[in-house]
């Protein structure tokens, strides 16, 4: 192949740009017919190529042949072209698409399409070449033209003599000053936009619990078809917090919850017939700390500057400025921001108008930025510009107030295109509400019914040992569990005297049960006196399935509130266990079945007999009790936060939750992702031979695990009787699938590490207890750890769920010897999909 003929197009230089011709930009105008003012922009085209001894033009961006033709598809074929002489105009496209050019009457004539199997650059080649060209101006730069079809054109044109010319830009230059009917169109989206964006604040307002990044886009979309408004050219961006640092970011597939305390930025278009107006603004969620219905001095500041900013670039764009001064005209007002650790965008507003996926602005065509004055075209009268003034902060998040704008007169500067009623340019401020904090009320309505039994947190223990301790304690002042980050252990062995935390969440149940009974309603207002049978009560029978520590709950709750338990537990149920439930005043039954099949049987059982299932896991039409459940273990989190506070101590960076059906998990999830956000790392832990979470999450999709039983014949699949379970709670497994960082599964031997090593300095946990974390932190290797994000900065809260519930096994694991593992079958980490992307 010769070098003439691998030649690209010659490219269109700068002066050319600047000189091309404007269409109808006249006020007098107003009464054209869009058909008529298309015709008129085709013609001032036509002009362009006169000049240029141009024959025919190949048009391949889909905004400049909706601009030039009205035709309309969202459709992207291969070689699709609205292609122009000097007396003919029509589309050159796949058969499907070309029927939408039917509907235009300048393209109805000549308009012809190719079938499905036809090569389209051979079909576009021939269409072009039947006109006899001598010069071909074609758009190269296009965002619907894949490199090798550009090639092949250009080839193929090269190679029948044509001479050709890039023409990108020439029409996107000439789309610049809107026509007063492009106006109007815009106005009209600046309806829209408003509306979308009142619907969106108000919801976030208004709604006291379930206002995600999520929700508020989906309530934006949808007020804006309901106002009449198109689809968009991009999706909205809704932003909680720093979410609103990351460029671009529209609402993820994560469902990240509105907070107290945080920001909510907005970035919305309103849309018609294919016209984009857009606006930004922000909104400030109180938190309970707030001593007045005020924003915070710091939110003030960044408020009146960037309010400033807007009004000082409004000034500045008039006919003539270049878009560098817009630009510098509303940096300098947010000066007072930069020493404070804000930074504004490098670019503060862009051309917009007519758009399709995947920009709703007209970039290419202005930009406001910082540049050389010279350098870029001056604003011409009627180009319309989005005009962003907003700064961002790596904890404060964003505030934006930005507005739509047309560029007039220089006496006047740029007048907005939205309506009067549009969103006030201000930050909006949501009072706090406790309502907005669902989880913290529902761990407080837990302490409150529980009165005196938690008056007292149960202990923290830090390791090493904090030379500033006050709540938070250590059994030995030398403890230390070989680690190189700080580990807290929030110790449930002490919870209600019951030695594990299981009494929390089935005692609140059964208290719920019987509020449910007694018609009461109002928590707050109820003892737990109110709730103890009286003597001419009939007694209700509680049960459930449990491997111990969750039917000795149920045991002791029954008992303390006059009524009956009644629990059956699985083969590999251990013996001081069962005695244990039976101490405690509970009906015992132990069965030759594995856990999950216990589970199906008490339903059916109860079903029978009216006895109330008591369980922890949820099923098709069993979700209240394990829900009153999940609630009552965001005491855990609770205590354990404010502890760490009252302490002085930084919050946690890494929380590690055991999972069994998931109903401990997801409580403490939820209760941490409202205190703290996002910004600490939630991981789960199970036992290898029960991972019935990390498969799930692994797989995409709620999956039953089966454990194969152990082959030295004991029918126990794993020492970790307490996470020994094969079905993921219903209720549990959406908040864990959305939250948690990365699902671990990890050998019983890591496991009985933990047991050990928290043994030698003095805390006693059971093989499901802390043991499981803190023996997954010492099993992970460096590669692991920094894949984490575990340093020595790292705060890491780990619960231990139990204390020595089954001796016989504890001192079997204590007096067996230490088997080295290899590193791959200790620890198996599987990080969350959110996680990854």
């Amino acid at each position: 192949m010769t070098e003439e003929q691998c030649r690209w197009p010659n490219p269109i230089t700068s002066s050319s740009l600047l000189s091309v011709e404007q269409p109808v930009t006249s006020k007098n105008q107003t009464n054209l017919k869009i058909e008529d003012e298309r015709m008129l922009r085709v013609e001032t085209f036509r002009k362009y190529m006169l000049n240029n001894n141009i024959d025919v033009a190949v048009i391949q961006c889909m905004t400049d042949i909706h601009w030039l033709s009205g035709f309309n598809t969202p459709g992207a074929p291969r070689g699709q072209s609205l292609i122009i002489s000097k007396d003919m105009i029509f589309i050159s496209s796949r058969i499907l698409e070309v029927t939408n050019a039917m509907k235009h009457k300048m393209l109805i004539q000549h308009s012809i399409g190719h079938d499905e199997g036809e090569d389209p650059i051979e079909f576009l080649t021939k269409n072009i070449l039947k006109l006899n060209p001598k010069t071909v101006g074609w758009e190269l730069n296009s965002d619907r033209t894949i490199p090798i079809d550009a090639y092949n054109l250009n080839l193929n044109l090269i190679n029948a003599k044509c001479n050709v010319i890039d023409i990108s830009g020439i029409i996107r230059i000439m789309r610049i000053s809107k026509s007063q009917n492009e106006l109007a169109l815009m106005r009209r989206a600046g309806e829209i936009a408003s509306h979308s964006m009142n619907k969106a604040i108000n919801y976030t307002l208004n709604t006291m619990t379930g206002a995600t990044e999520n929700t508020i886009a989906g309530i934006a979309v949808q007020a804006s078809r309901d106002f009449g408004g198109d689809y968009a050219a991009y999706p909205p961006f809704i932003c909680v917090g720093s979410n609103a640092c990351l460029g671009h970011y529209a609402a993820s597939q994560v469902e990240v919850p509105v907070q107290c305390g945080k920001s909510v930025f907005y970035e919305l278009p309103g849309v018609f017939q294919k016209y984009h107006c857009a606006l930004m603004r922000t909104a400030f969620v109180l938190g309970p700390d707030a001593k007045t219905q005020e924003l915070p001095d710091y939110l003030k500041l960044a408020e009146s500057c960037v309010q400033a900013a807007l009004t000082a670039m409004k000034r500045a764009a008039v006919p003539g400025a270049y878009p560098c001064e817009v630009h510098m005209a509303g940096e300098e007002q947010l000066q007072p921001l930069f020493e404070l650790g804000w930074a504004n965008s490098q670019r503060s507003g862009y051309s917009i108008g007519l758009g399709f996926a995947t920009d709703w602005g007209e970039c290419d065509a202005i930009m406001i930025r910082k540049m050389v004055v010279g350098n870029e075209r001056p604003l011409p009268v009627f180009s319309t510009l989005h005009l962003i003034p907003w700064v961002t902060h790596p904890i404060y998040g964003a505030v934006g107030l930005s507005d739509t704008v047309v560029v007039e007169c220089a006496s006047k500067g740029a007048v907005s295109l939205l309506p009067d009623n549009k969103p006030k340019e201000q930050i909006t401020v949501i009072p706090f509400t406790s309502d907005r904090l669902p989880h913290l009320k529902q761990a407080k309505d837990v302490i409150h019914i529980f009165g005196d039994l938690l008056s007292t947190p149960t202990p923290l223990v830090e390791f090493p040992p904090s030379s500033n301790e006050k709540d938070v304690s250590s059994e030995s002042e030398s403890a230390n569990l070989n680690l190189r980050f700080t580990v807290f252990v929030k110790d449930e062995s002490y919870r209600l005297g019951q030695n594990a935390f299981k009494s929390l969440g089935g005692g609140y149940a059964c208290v719920r049960e019987l509020m449910r009974r007694k018609g009461i309603t109002d928590i707050s207002s109820c003892t737990l006196n109110d709730l103890k049978r009286k003597d001419d009560e009939d007694i209700v029978t509680f049960t459930t399935a449990t491997d111990g520590n969750h039917g000795a709950g149920l045991a002791w709750a029954a008992k303390m509130l006059g009524h009956r338990a009644v629990v059956y537990l699985p083969k590999v149920a251990a013996a001081s266990r069962v005695q244990r439930v039976a101490d405690l005043g509970g009906e015992v039954h132990s069965t030759d079945l594995l856990y999950d099949d216990v589970v199906i049987m008490v339903a059916e059982q109860a079903q029978t007999k009216g006895w109330v299932v008591i369980q922890d896991t949820a099923w098709e039409g069993y979700t209240q009790v394990p829900t009153d459940i999940t609630s009552a273990y965001k005491v855990i989190a609770h205590e354990a936060l404010q502890t760490m506070q009252e302490n002085g101590g930084l919050p946690p960076t890494h929380v590690i939750l055991q999972v069994g059906v998931g109903t401990f998990a997801a409580g403490m999830t939820q209760y941490i992702r409202e205190a703290l956000g996002r910004g600490v790392k939630i991981l789960t832990v199970e036992s290898k031979k029960a991972n019935c979470l990390q498969q799930s999450i692994r797989r995409g999709v709620k999956t039953d695990f089966v454990a194969e039983e152990a082959s030295d014949g004991d029918n126990k699949p794993t020492w970790c009787a307490g996470l020994d379970c094969g079905v993921v709670s219903d209720i549990a497994w959406p908040v864990l699938r959305n939250e948690v960082n990365a699902a671990v599964s990890i050998s019983d031997g890591v496991a009985a590490d933990g047991v050990r090593v928290l043994r030698n300095c003095g805390l006693r946990s059971g093989e499901s207890g802390a043991a499981t974390g803190v023996g997954f932190l010492r099993a992970i290797d460096e590669k692991q750890a920094r894949d984490l994000g575990l340093d020595e900065h790292s705060r890491v809260l780990v619960v231990n769920t139990e204390g020595t519930t089954d001796p016989v096994a504890t001192d079997s694991i204590l007096s067996m010897d230490v088997v080295d593992e290899p590193a791959t079958s200790k620890v198996d980490i599987c990080f969350s999909s959110h996680e990854i992307s």
